[in-house]
């Protein structure tokens, strides 16, 4: 194996979207000969694009984030990441920031303060401060 790299949001992004193929080909390279990190802001960040931009479905999103979570070359918040991908899917009004958030604060045994109503409903970490 080769040594580490980083990947950006428009890498990934590009790899989701496979509209450009020789970027994809470079990027599926990438991942089969490098251990390749993917920082949590890019899944955000990406998730974000994808619905705004693009106008994807979540189903597509979370089949798309599976994928690269079972590629043992790809290296990330796999625990976090994998259990926000599962509410993601099953909390259609709630953003993938504010689940993963959630996630993240559970992992840490603290509570997400929020001022979020609707999120300190279905996510029993997340609270309203008092």
């Amino acid at each position: 194996m080769e040594t580490k790299c980083s990947l950006d949001t428009n890498t990934v992004l590009s790899l989701s979207l496979e509209d450009r193929e020789e970027q994809t080909i470079i990027i599926e390279k990438l991942i089969k000969n490098k251990k390749c990190y993917i920082d949590a802001t890019v899944f955000v960040e990406m998730e974000y694009v994808l619905r705004k931009t693009y106008a994807t479905d979540r189903y597509f999103i979370a089949t798309f984030y599976r994928l690269l979570f079972a590629q043992d070359t790809i290296q990330c918040d796999r625990k976090s990441l994998i259990e926000t991908t599962k509410l993601y899917e099953s909390l259609p009004a709630t953003s993938f920031l504010d689940i993963y958030l959630a996630v993240r604060a559970k992992a840490q045994n603290i509570p997400l303060y929020t001022f979020d109503k609707k999120l300190a409903l279905q996510l029993d970490t997340a609270e309203i401060p008092c």
